[in-house]
């Protein structure tokens, strides 16, 4: 049974919400902090109790010792920052922590990157791979197509509209694997999407744990896909459909205040 969020076991209702999200490989207990911290107290200064967190990740079957062992990994690598409080702890992203959340946020919460109309094709001297500073898509080992920013000043540019795409390209930027994720991830949301529309009665600590757990298996899946423009991707690619059944439960599950989690204990 699905752990309780408040003073008492859960319902049979939020636990099969709970239950039908769940991936069946488990939870890596450190990453859902990140996904905790980063959708539920992104703002500088915001702060997550001990306690809150306790009964935050209990529905997610994990356990006290294993949360107290993913926040000191958190700490140690420099993520989260702590403060005590009576006898507990509070919380928080450190400057880092906020920083690489927000970069990551970006893509999480926003829209799929607009295809453009103009696009550069760089052609540079073998053997070369296209790097994070050239702000470019590697298409093959020296050739590169760029939508904005300095192309590498020894390539050979050619500039214009794409008129055909073929599949070795999209292919690319969505493997099969990647795709039966998001496909695998847009059933599951369905189904939390007909549960819901009988269960209008989540406490604040209920709704945060549904939430935090979609966009934790969004987030998984969205961060492995490449950062492109959306005609690049394969037709009728599950990520795009994925993307607007993740916004529509989020409107539904509105980020819970913090004050409210912390009230919920009471």
């Amino acid at each position: 049974m699905t752990a309780p969020v408040r003073g008492h076991e859960a319902t049979p209702e939020f636990s099969d919400l709970i239950a039908g999200l769940m991936p069946k490989e488990g939870l890596r207990v450190w990453s859902v902090l990140v996904t905790i911290f980063g959708d539920l107290a992104i703002e500088d200064g915001a702060t997550l109790n001990s306690s809150v967190l306790t009964a935050l990740t209990a529905p997610l079957e994990i356990r006290p010792e294993a949360l107290r062992v993913a926040i000191h990994r958190l700490k140690k690598d420099g993520w989260l920052i702590s403060e005590r409080a009576g006898r507990s702890s509070n919380y928080g992203l450190s400057d880092k922590g906020r920083a690489q959340s927000q970069i990551a946020g970006k893509r999480i919460y926003g829209q799929q990157e607009p295809s453009p109309k103009l696009w550069k094709l760089a052609v540079q001297p073998l053997p070369h791979l296209v790097g994070e500073a050239d702000q470019g898509i590697a298409l093959q080992p020296g050739l590169s197509l760029f939508t904005d920013g300095e192309v590498p000043p020894d390539a050979l540019v050619f500039s214009g509209q794409i008129e055909a795409l073929p599949d070795w390209v999209r292919s690319q930027f969505g493997p099969a694997d990647l795709s039966e994720g998001f496909r695998g991830l847009d059933q599951k949301l369905a189904g939390l999407s007909r549960g819901l529309r009988n269960n209008r009665s989540l406490s604040p600590l209920e709704t945060a744990a549904i939430r935090v757990l979609i966009v934790h298996e969004w987030r998984r899946l969205l961060l492995r896909q490449a950062d492109v423009p959306e005609m690049l991707l394969p037709k009728g690619w599950p990520g795009l459909s994925c993307r607007h059944r993740v916004f529509e439960l989020l409107a539904l599950l509105p980020r819970p205040e913090i004050s409210a989690l912390s009230a919920s204990l009471l």
